[in-house]
């Protein structure tokens, strides 16, 4: 029997752990049970309006009616469904989708007394309905709490939780009766392990047979941490040293020993030969910022004409999301002329391009989006590839 595609959203309050727990969920879906899992979110920014919807969350456009951010929503959302969704889902046996937030969102936050829920579900008509729904259920207080740890301003939904809460109740109640969809609640106020071996206990459950995971494996599984970066850290592997081994293999196996020794390193030295990568480019890896909580690096790079550039590098997960990208950026107190970003995943977990936004520094200086690069290991291991026979046929010439 073939096993379909699956398309799973998760729901909650503000700060309820959603999208954490999509993260770790997506790792262990791949590890586990061999599937090919893509995270993704909305309001999506790549797609349509999903700059104009992330300037009015984040407060930097007031001047908007309910009815056009309801509207942008929806855009948004179909735009969202046809491009990466279905592109995804359709391809078949395996593939599964975790997506934060989802049309419930919009009956939550967008209804008023002037747009009912079926006002708001008819504009989203053609929205692809999920397989499954999760809400995380999490009181006001453990909300605030890890909101309070993210250290960034307040989004324009953040506030009153308990009533969003009720909404979020009577919304699931209107989506169970007038649609027949499938929505479940977990007490998601535990510890991350916790909450996310609940859910995992669900899927088993409530999902097809392919989540049939091992209560074992389940019961052993624990969370794996970013391992984190360091320039003082022990380079164990160069990028000429891995070269100089595929030299020594066999002519037609060349590229596939290039990914298949790359991809059984750790994360620290993928690190290391990226750094290595950029080098041969050109650039110069000056120190870590302080700044960040993720590994973020300072380079420079010299123009042909004399002029310095400084840019920035940094490294992150492939199961975050690609948003947390702006807000990077907007915590550093200098500005760059240009990125890199190395995400740890194949291209299939971030989308290539968005929206270019405007980015206010700490120093209060406001420019445009740096122009930005983004490399998952996959298109790594293509780089590396092609440094391979640039060396080869330079040494026969």
């Amino acid at each position: 029997m073939v096993k379909d595609s699956f398309f799973l959203v998760i729901e909650g309050l503000d700060g309820s752990g959603k999208t954490s727990i999509g993260r770790h969920l997506a790792r262990f879906c791949e590890e586990q049970l061999s599937k090919k899992v893509r995270l993704t979110y909305e309001p999506h920014d790549p797609s349509a309006g999903g700059l104009f919807i992330r300037q009015i969350l984040k407060k930097k456009i007031t001047d908007f009616t309910p009815e056009t951010l309801m509207v942008a929503f929806a855009a948004n959302r179909l735009d969202h469904k046809n491009r990466v969704l279905n592109d995804w889902l359709d391809r078949g046996a395996d593939h599964m989708i975790i997506c934060d937030r989802n049309y419930l969102s919009s009956l939550v936050y967008q209804t008023n007394v002037d747009f009912s829920k079926a006002h708001v579900m008819a504009l989203n008509q053609n929205a692809r309905q999920p397989d499954l729904t999760i809400f995380m259920n999490v009181s006001n207080e453990v909300c605030y709490q890890r909101m309070k740890h993210r250290n960034k301003p307040q989004e324009l939904f953040e506030t009153n939780l308990s009533n969003t809460r009720e909404k979020y109740l009577s919304a699931i109640d209107f989506l169970k009766k007038e649609r027949n969809e499938k929505i479940v609640t977990v007490d998601a106020n535990g510890t991350m392990e916790e909450v996310l071996k609940d859910v995992i206990k669900l899927l088993k459950e409530t999902a097809p047979d392919y989540f049939n995971v091992d209560s074992t494996k389940l019961k052993e599984y624990v969370i794996p941490t970013m391992t984190p970066f360091s320039l003082e850290g022990t380079q164990r592997i160069t990028l000429s040293s891995l070269l100089n081994e595929a030299k020594k293999s066999d002519q037609g196996e060349v590229h596939s020993y290039i990914a298949n020794r790359f991809q059984k390193l750790e994360k620290n030295d993928k690190g290391f030969l990226f750094f290595d990568y950029l080098r041969i480019l050109g650039f110069k890896i000056i120190e870590r910022f302080s700044t960040t909580n993720h590994p973020v690096f300072k380079l420079e790079y010299l123009l042909p004409t004399g002029i310095q550039q400084t840019g920035m590098l940094i490294i992150m997960e492939a199961y975050d999301q690609s948003n947390m990208i702006l807000e990077t950026v907007s915590n550093l107190e200098e500005m760059t002329d240009f990125m890199f970003v190395f995400a740890m995943g194949e291209s299939n977990s971030m989308t290539p391009s968005y929206e270019r936004d405007k980015v206010e520094y700490n120093n209060k200086i406001t420019i445009l989006f740096p122009a930005a690069k983004i490399f998952t290991e996959d298109v790594l291991i293509q780089e590396l590839q092609q440094l391979f026979l640039n060396s080869t046929s330079a040494s026969k010439s």
